[in-house]
């Protein structure tokens, strides 16, 4: 399975997920890119989006322009989490280590994917 399939499926999934416990409609899904300029990250969100239209949901990509920086990663994923905005997240891991201690407060379901 390539990358834009494996992470539509991850939304996908984090959809039936978040139904199932009977949130409201109008979630938000953050994708968080290595790069926004790539174009699997791009695919992936526009199936992304496309799934979560279906549901009155909304999927948003996430990231640093050109080459994927872990530094950048990190504090986007920080940001994501802090403005709330995010029912869930799913993130292309640059590096784990930086990832778990961006998402190390987390209150919203996270799918971590390489």
């Amino acid at each position: 399975m390539n990358l834009s399939k494996s992470m539509i499926v991850c939304f996908i999934l984090m959809s039936v997920f978040m139904k199932s416990f009977a949130f409201a409609e109008g979630l938000t899904f953050g994708l968080v890119a290595k790069s926004v300029n790539d174009g699997n990250f791009i695919d992936a969100w526009k199936g992304c989006n496309e799934a979560a239209k279906r549901s009155g949901d909304e999927c948003v990509l996430l990231g640093g322009k050109g080459a994927a920086q872990l530094r950048l990663q990190e504090v986007t994923i920080r940001e994501a989490i802090q403005t709330k905005r995010f029912d869930a997240l799913a993130i292309s891991v640059i590096r784990s280590d930086f990832v778990a201690r961006a998402v190390q407060d987390a209150t919203i379901p996270i799918i971590k994917a390489c």
